[in-house]
């Protein structure tokens, strides 16, 4: 994942957001691909968009997003893009 930018006291803080938030998005990616076989260009977009998230360097951004159980709602944000 890229660096964040911010203050350090904000990239120390949004590093742990965001490495607790791709815990939970990977195991999700994990669980997805043994469960079942999901519409191809589903699985396109949300790759895609879980991508686009990682390169995502605000550190700003994930102290906003911070909240647990969003992250569904994260990388809907991202599909859309």
């Amino acid at each position: 994942m890229k660096n964040l930018i911010g203050s350090e006291k904000q990239i120390a803080w949004a590093n742990e957001i965001r490495e607790e938030k791709f815990k939970y998005i990977d195991g999700k990616l994990t669980e997805l691909a043994r469960s079942h076989a999901p519409n191809e260009d589903f699985l396109k977009g949300f790759l895609d968009a879980v991508e686009s998230l990682r390169s995502e360097t605000s550190a700003k951004f994930w102290i906003e997003n911070r909240s647990t159980g969003n992250e569904k709602s994260l990388v809907s944000k991202y599909h859309k893009k």
